[in-house]
């Protein structure tokens, strides 16, 4: 068991927002330390492309990359992300578990807050289906591109 000072965990503590095309519009906590991040969140695309409702849960680990280099002063991460997520419209319900490797990389624009961005690829595996007309065929393919971006507060 890993016992950490109260303090040092709040200073490394984040609250995020952002949007990405597997999470959708999602919140969720972020945990720095001095070489990974772990990261977790919900996420719903509330239908804004028309596709249906879908629902995602997602838990994320990272690694800093690159040698410890930075870009402007910021870290480049290796992130392993595992998303599992119901895509449910007039046609078709899919449950399906979304694995990702993506590159990350985290900008400060202030003192509070930061700027994420990923891209990669997303595996994606189908563990239920129901077809609820004939009418619409489709089915979700296995290799997507993975992308987004996220929004990042400190807590103090």
């Amino acid at each position: 068991m890993l016992i950490l000072p109260s303090n040092s965990i709040s200073q490394k503590l984040e609250v995020k927002a952002g949007f990405g095309n597997y999470e959708g519009f999602n919140i969720g906590l972020n945990h720095n330390f001095n070489k990974y991040r772990l990261e977790y969140g919900l996420g719903s695309d509330l239908n804004v492309f028309g596709q249906g409702y879908s629902f995602s849960a997602h838990i994320s680990g990272s690694k800093i990359i690159l040698g410890g280099r930075t870009i402007a002063g910021n870290p480049v991460y290796l992130n392993l992300k595992a998303i599992a997520w119901n895509l449910s419209n007039k046609s078709n319900t899919f449950s399906a578990v979304s694995l990702s490797a993506e590159a990350f990389y985290k900008m400060k624009i202030n003192e509070l807050f930061s700027l994420g961005t990923f891209c990669g690829i997303a595996w994606s595996s189908v563990f239920r289906f129901e077809r609820k007309n004939y009418q619409d065929v489709g089915f979700i393919k296995e290799w997507q591109p993975n992308f987004g971006f996220t929004l990042y507060r400190k807590l103090r």
